[in-house]
């Protein structure tokens, strides 16, 4: 097991504590070593309770120099002196709620929380749903509020009426409610990012199945800060609770299923993402998460976003999550994993609409001959030295239905054969992106990426920040397509 936080520190003078888990990182193994060191690399502040507790009687006793500690305060105090916190006149004590809650800041939660939501499928075009459509919302955050605002977030009061539900309703949509499970079934007092002391409470699943006899069941499950958050990481990829006997009751009673997925990081439930029809993945919307979704779920809203990560099976937890070499033991992130994975990073739908993208730009295309590029220009590069074809631009055109946004992601892949990199390159990585708003039917918009050294090679760099890859042939795609090949030649 590990120690406490505060294993053998209740006593002065700390002479042998070993706070949060020193042995464990194995850095340091002191108060007074890991003061010493935090002080004369410069963290002048500890947002916890360590300098608080320990440094007045290390700066006694002499196991802190008085020196460094004058140090710190003195910068803490100057960047207090340049901000003007310390003015009579300081223009931050002008600040008012009004300052922080206006219509342009609830205008901006709602598009951040609309342009985070990212949809994974849509069978037979389910979504969006029609007004007159008979819903049932199911699951933990069908009603959920305060869950919304995920970790450090401040006092508010806007989101205690937007949930899901709470929002289908003032709209007017003919909707039913089942709560189905929690996610958690009871949650200790005091910080909220603490494990359950009990799970898997199943006694409302069969009135959340008798629900989904509406025409279309929308199931609202997920994570929240009992099962995610600082400090508390979780030790598999799936569901919580009784989530996933849930999610299969629902969908045997009503195959038009929308799963609507909340949380912070990836969630493995391939069973659940294969039977329901359509699935829209939201991460904490904040005060706007609940109405972006059914914006999203009405067609009020395209959801054009793309995963910002890999959702992997459960097995990858098999990995062991202290190896920070990214490229070892059959790889993480989408850079470097090569496995089957659920969803793939930047997986999206181009929410209700579709688009067609070309490229135009200087030996582009799959027949042009490869572009070259030597290991010792590269190493001699800096950032914002052009790449050969010094741009890409990309056209987009909306071919379907409904105005919509477009994300475009360009990519650089090791391409594979005789002429393949070494294996320590990452099998791709994200070289730029774009959204591209508002793109009635019809439209075609364009966008130009400007390439640099350090755009396409920045995940290249090594320990001191010099850009390098193994010699070998790569692509640069668009969109999954092929925009222009070159090599690195020795």
């Amino acid at each position: 097991m590990q120690n406490a936080k505060w294993d053998g520190c209740k006593d002065t003078p700390p002479t042998t504590c070993k706070p949060d888990w020193f042995p464990g990182h194995n850095f340091t193994h002191t108060v007074a070593e890991t003061a010493l060191v935090s002080l004369t690399s410069g963290t002048d502040n500890n947002c916890g309770p360590f300098y608080g507790t320990w440094l007045n009687y290390l700066v006694q006793n002499g196991s802190v120099p008085e020196a460094l500690l004058d140090t710190a305060v003195t910068r803490v105090y100057r960047t207090a002196l340049l901000l003007g916190l310390l003015d009579a006149a300081c223009p931050f004590w002008a600040l008012n709620r009004t300052s922080v809650d206006n219509s342009a800041h609830r205008d901006l939660a709602l598009r951040a929380a609309r342009e985070s939501l990212v949809l994974l499928k849509n069978n037979g075009a389910l979504l969006p749903l029609s007004a007159s459509t008979k819903l049932a919302f199911i699951g933990p955050y069908a009603n959920a509020t305060q869950q919304f605002l995920s970790n450090y977030h401040g006092d508010n009061l806007l989101v205690n009426s937007g949930s899901p539900l709470q929002t289908a309703m003032a709209r007017g949509l003919p909707v039913t409610y089942a709560r189905g499970c929690n996610i958690c079934d009871e949650v200790p007092s005091g910080f909220p990012n603490m494990p359950c002391t009990k799970s898997g409470d199943a006694s409302g699943i069969p009135a959340a199945a008798a629900a989904a006899a509406a025409d279309v069941a929308v199931l609202f499950v997920g994570l929240d800060q009992t099962s995610e958050a600082e400090n508390f990481d979780r030790n598999g990829l799936g569901l919580p609770g009784a989530q996933d006997a849930l999610i299969a009751a629902v969908v045997a009673a009503n195959p038009r299923t929308v799963l609507v997925v909340v949380g912070g990081g990836p969630v493995s439930a391939p069973l659940a993402y294969g039977a329901a029809a359509s699935v829209l993945h939201a991460g904490y919307g904040g005060q706007a998460g609940g109405a972006a979704i059914v914006d999203a779920l009405t067609g009020a809203t395209s959801p054009a976003g793309k995963l910002p990560f890999t959702i992997y099976y459960n097995s990858i937890t098999a990995r062991d999550i202290r190896d920070v070499d990214l490229a070892h033991d059959g790889g993480i992130t989408h850079m470097y994993f090569e496995g089957p994975v659920v969803f793939p990073f930047g997986a999206g739908l181009t929410g209700y609409t579709r688009f067609a993208f070309s490229v135009v730009a200087p030996a582009a295309g799959a027949a042009a001959a490869p572009l070259r590029v030597s290991r010792a220009q590269l190493r001699r590069a800096v950032a914002r030295t052009p790449f050969p074809v010094g741009a890409l631009t990309v056209r987009v055109k909306n071919v379907g239905p409904v105005v919509g946004d477009a994300v475009v992601l360009v990519m650089v892949r090791r391409r594979r054969g005789p002429r393949a990199p070494a294996a320590t390159a990452p099998v791709q990585a994200l070289v730029d992106f774009t959204r591209v708003r508002t793109v009635a039917p019809g439209e075609e918009v364009a966008h130009t990426f400007e390439l640099t050294m350090g755009v396409v090679f920045g995940a290249f760099r090594g320990e001191q920040g010099a850009y390098d890859a193994p010699v070998g042939e790569y692509e640069l795609l668009v969109e999954g397509s092929l925009a222009l090949s070159f090599n690195v030649a020795a």
